[in-house]
């Protein structure tokens, strides 16, 4: 994938600035800053299997970050929920997305971390996050927390592969709206 090396990359806001990839994205080495900072609200970064970012991406409230893929291109992949946080790698996000036909496994204990919309394929949490609402033909499975599950309409898959009988837990309120699945793993 292609390699950005800027020391800081400012995205225009207003709903245009969307980077998309496996690339790796880094500040120039020779100078110490922020891999993205994205300027405005609207924008969206969206992370496939197989990325790299070194140093902090900057957003704001009005940005979302994305994990996404096409099963078939990227592949599957995951994602550590623990690197998003005020002072963590990715930063100032006000909301997150599972997008495209993949499936990502989040892993490690952020509740703060969220609200997520499971838009498309499989976002298996593996640890704890915020608020989850999974769509229409999408699904959220695992053996980790979810703060809470609202007006969800997809699928609810409890469990791995490696383990069938394992549980998904809702820490808040959980609601299933009417279409909504809940599917065994055995």
């Amino acid at each position: 994938g292609p390699l950005f090396t800027p020391p800081s990359m400012a995205v225009a806001g207003g709903n245009r600035g969307t980077l998309t990839g496996q690339g790796t994205i880094q500040p120039n080495t020779a100078v110490d800053g922020d891999a993205l900072n994205f300027s405005g609200s609207g924008n969206k970064l969206i992370l496939e299997n197989g990325f790299s970012v070194t140093n902090n991406v900057v957003a704001h409230s009005g940005d979302t970050l994305a994990l996404g893929g096409d099963t078939a291109t990227t592949g599957n992949g995951s994602f550590d929920a623990t690197v998003i946080g005020a002072s963590e790698q990715y930063r100032g996000f006000g909301s997150f997305q599972k997008i495209g036909t993949s499936t990502c496994t989040l892993a490690g204990a952020n509740a703060g971390a969220g609200p997520w919309m499971v838009q498309a394929g499989e976002l298996a949490v593996t640890g704890s996050v915020g608020a989850t609402s999974v769509a229409t033909g999408a699904t959220w499975a695992g053996t980790g927390t979810g703060a809470s599950r609202a007006n969800s309409s997809g699928t609810v898959a409890p469990g791995s592969i490696a383990t069938p009988y394992g549980a998904l837990a809702v820490s808040g309120n959980a609601t299933l709206a009417t279409g909504s699945t809940l599917a065994s793993r055995t």
